[in-house]
């Protein structure tokens, strides 16, 4: 059907995107009502007044749960993960989406550059909620066209991140 559940696993603070995926979401869910927002994680700053009245906005179109969760178990729930940080490492989250057959999309920053491609998702501009927002219904478009296809090609690129493969990395970075 035409329903898509995102999700978004990570610290609920400002630099993590927390504020910026609301903002997304709810200007997606007025394009398109038949959706979800999973909303997961420990809530590490006071949302904004602004924020606060776009959750109460969203209404059941968001579920939130303000702790650490097992990210598998609602990845497992969800069609799309979103990732507007500012800051992150290497993006393990996307790599596990991937896995199991799960997009992402991301903000193009250092860290998740190297963690989403044209296999496993889509990159907007920094900051660029429009832009977001334009992935968001390019992704719903290619899942209710050929969702076996997005998902093979998540898990696919995700295979190239394997621990024997991370093993042989750091060896041939740290030769003994």
């Amino acid at each position: 059907d035409s329903n898509i559940t995102f999700a978004y696993i990570a610290r609920k603070k400002r630099d993590k995107g927390a504020f910026d995926v609301i903002r997304i979401f709810h200007k997606y869910h007025e394009i398109n009502k038949n959706c979800k927002l999973l909303y997961l994680g420990p809530a590490e700053e006071e949302p904004t007044a602004e924020i606060k009245e776009l959750k109460l906005k969203l209404g059941n179109a968001i579920i939130s749960i303000d702790q650490l969760v097992d990210a598998k178990e609602f990845l497992s729930v969800s069609d799309v993960l979103l990732l507007p940080s500012y800051r992150e490492g290497f993006g393990s989250i996307v790599i596990n989406a991937a896995s199991m057959g799960i997009p992402t999309i991301a903000y193009d920053i250092y860290g998740l550059q190297d963690s989403v491609s044209y296999h496993n998702g889509y990159l907007a501009e920094e900051g660029n909620e429009e832009d977001f927002v334009k992935l968001m219904q390019k992704i719903q478009k290619t899942i209710l066209s050929d969702r076996n296809q997005v998902n093979n090609n998540c898990i696919n690129w995700a295979k190239n991140f394997t621990d024997s493969d991370f093993d042989q990395y750091f060896l041939d970075f740290h030769p003994k």
